[in-house]
């Protein structure tokens, strides 16, 4: 049934059609199908809008938006599901402490070219303290790009407990959004990244899982340019990378998170002073942790310096377990077990549990490298200090390092399957 025009309105009863203004508090009681153009959009502050359990349903036409939110504060929508629009399911603007919950979003954006609009499920900007809680989005359509939910220039909003899965480029996308709270969602087989965050500074990236993201250049979860956020107790797996921390972040903390399968574990990428603790990462198909300049370029004298790599449990990588490329100066590696790597090499170099290449001026303090498929560490450029390590069985040394490593004493090796044991360093 189609409802634009005012005759549907007469047969509600007053109830809301296709296009109206909402004023103030309403719930609907049956459906509002095949909307032209706009479904809803609300015209006061404080007002909520319950859809009942009901559908808010388009014809994907251009411009349209499933609900608008424009200039008014302290406005909820919840309980209901908005589909078939083709700019956004749900847009709130410049419209503080809006409440968007218990929303079932899908089909938003299809057919959308490069140049128009982008699309999302749930769209915020400019809105602070924003709360997006407990909804189900996916876009699944082919279009140039249709988010699950994004979050534009807003302080303080709060996502969480969300499911974006299957949407047209993003799953969750915080940008400019200082203090963000990311927390409890689940985001898999995204066309781009799982949770996208840049800019945040001060956020905290909590529990969430993102899975199967495997577009090229993306990941589970990515953060870009953004000081002191935490990202912790994570569980991430099947993504081209894990977790990827690029291009500038700092002072954060990446703790207690569990990242598996797919290709890299946990990146960081032109990234200073961060730390990154107690995460386990396992059976990942390239590196389990990595220090790297952004972007292939072979000859970038800038990577990550001074991160503090400490407690990390890293096996059954298919490279190696931690690994420095690109110029990352003046790391500290404390307390790090590197196992059971597969030891299929680097450029054709087996790489090991431990590999540093292109690097200067990091510590390498108490680490066990055991059970790996090449070295237990290997180190191929000079600077950098090695001690209290043991390596243990590995298939090819324990430690092998170029001339010009300082060894700091009190390494071991045993059971390893080349002689000497170590090369660089003295092992007990």
């Amino acid at each position: 049934m189609l409802c634009p025009a005012a005759a549907a309105h007469a047969r509600q009863g007053g109830d809301p059609h296709c296009g109206q203004t909402i004023t103030r508090d309403t719930t609907l009681r049956h459906d509002l199908s095949g909307c032209r153009g706009d479904g809803l959009k609300i015209g006061a502050d404080g007002v909520t809008l319950d859809l009942g359990g009901h559908t808010v349903d388009g014809t994907n036409a251009a411009g349209g938006e499933g609900i608008a939110v424009d200039g008014h504060a302290r406005v909820t929508i919840r309980n209901g599901r908005v589909q078939q629009f083709r700019v956004n399911g749900v847009a709130a603007r410049k419209s503080p402490h809006v409440r968007i919950t218990h929303l079932d979003v899908g089909a938003i954006g299809a057919g959308g070219k490069e140049n128009e609009p982008v699309s999302a499920g749930i769209f915020v900007q400019g809105s602070d303290k924003a709360e997006v809680m407990v909804n189900r989005v996916s876009n699944a359509v082919e279009a140039y790009q249709a988010d699950g939910i994004v979050v534009l220039d807003s302080k303080r909003p709060h996502v969480v407990y969300n499911s974006s899965s299957r949407n047209a480029w993003n799953g969750i996308a915080v940008f400019n959004s200082p203090r963000a709270d990311i927390q409890r969602n689940r985001t898999e087989q995204n066309v781009n990244t799982g949770i996208f965050a840049a800019n945040v500074t001060g956020a905290t990236i909590a529990g969430n899982t993102s899975n199967r993201q495997q577009h090229p250049d993306t990941g589970g979860i990515v953060v870009l340019s953004t000081k002191s956020e935490t990202v912790t107790d994570n569980q991430t797996n099947g993504n081209t990378t894990g977790i990827s921390i690029e291009l500038g972040v700092g002072s954060a903390t990446v703790a207690r998170n569990k990242v598996s399968g797919g290709g890299d574990g946990i990146a960081l990428l032109e990234s200073d002073g961060n730390t990154v603790a107690r995460n386990q990462v396992t059976g990942v198909g390239g590196v389990g942790i990595y220090l790297d300049a952004f972007g292939p370029d072979p000859t970038a004298t800038t990577g990550a310096d001074d991160n503090t790599i400490a407690h990390n449990q890293v096996s059954a990588s298919g490279l190696a377990g931690i690994a420095l490329f690109g110029a990352s100066d003046g790391n500290r590696l404390t307390s790090n077990v590197a196992s059971a790597s597969r030891g299929d090499g680097i450029n054709g170099d087996p790489a090991g549990g431990i590999y540093i290449e292109a690097s200067a001026s990091n510590v390498l303090d108490d680490n066990t490298a055991s059970k790996n498929s090449a070295d237990g560490v290997r180190i191929t450029s000079a600077g950098n200090t090695v001690k209290s390590t043991t390596a243990l069985d590995n298939l090819r040394r324990g430690i092998d390092a170029v001339e010009g490593t300082i060894d700091g004493g009190g390494n071991h090796a045993r059971g390893n399957g080349l002689e000497p044991q170590c090369t660089g360093v003295a092992c007990a």
